[in-house]
């Protein structure tokens, strides 16, 4: 998905699943999973802002979730969350 549908990086994968968890942990973790603190040399500026957008927009929290379950019950909950 991430190679994809977004143009991203190899690495950011498993950095989305981190988003949902805690979104400025995925961030924060963009430098440790690229290797080095310059994150220019593994992206390209265009993939640093689809990165930055997914995660801070369209990724869900836990938080979310939840509400999204309380509010519309399991099955819709998950549906939105994976659409």
């Amino acid at each position: 998905m991430t190679i994809g549908w977004l143009g991203l990086t190899m690495f950011t994968g498993f950095l989305f699943i981190f988003g949902v968890i805690r979104k400025k942990a995925a961030i924060v973790l963009l430098a440790t999973a690229a290797g080095t603190l310059n994150i220019a040399s593994v992206m390209s500026l265009v993939q640093m802002i689809v990165f930055a957008l997914v995660i801070m927009i369209y990724v869900p929290s836990v938080a979310i979730i939840a509400a999204l379950v309380r509010e519309t019950g399991r099955k819709n909950a998950l549906l939105i969350t994976f659409l």
